[in-house]
């Protein structure tokens, strides 16, 4: 199996992979992949998957080293507004499909509760640094706590 992926460089064009044994079931359109790119292992877009490749023959074919998503990171409407895009302004289409990538599949932070106050108790106003500027100042802030 192999699979068509892009990546986000200037290059309009796409790139085929083997689909390693353990991953053939897991490899579908819209997923990010780790592959090799020149030296370095970098994340690319999944945009198809086949059984025939115009470099199958090849003794230099490389595989993708892992699938990073479970789902697509997005469907098949998203493929269609990048060929929209492609068409109309131009550029390569590696570029125009990371820029749609939602950013969240890129960085998962850890966003807390909006319905939980934050509370941190480990702060208080002091006037110590204020004391050689205004000791006014200091003073009324020391009596705030």
């Amino acid at each position: 199996m192999f699979c068509q992926v892009v990546f986000d460089v200037p290059l309009d064009r796409t790139f085929d992979y083997l689909v390693p044994a353990d991953l053939e079931g897991r490899v579908k359109a819209g997923l990010r992949v780790t592959a090799p790119f020149g030296r370095l292992l970098t994340t690319g877009l999944v945009v198809g998957t086949s059984d025939r490749s115009a470099f199958a023959g090849q003794p230099l074919m490389k595989e993708i080293a892992c699938v990073l998503d479970e789902r697509p990171v997005f469907g098949s409407d998203l493929f269609a507004l990048a060929d929209f895009i492609k068409r109309t302004w131009g550029g390569p289409i590696g570029q125009i499909l990371f820029a749609l990538v939602p950013p969240q599949a890129y960085f998962k932070l850890a966003e807390p509760d909006p319905l939980q106050p934050v509370v941190d108790n480990n702060w208080k106003l002091t006037g110590v640094d204020l004391q050689l500027e205004n000791p006014e100042r200091a003073a009324y802030i020391e009596n705030i706590n």
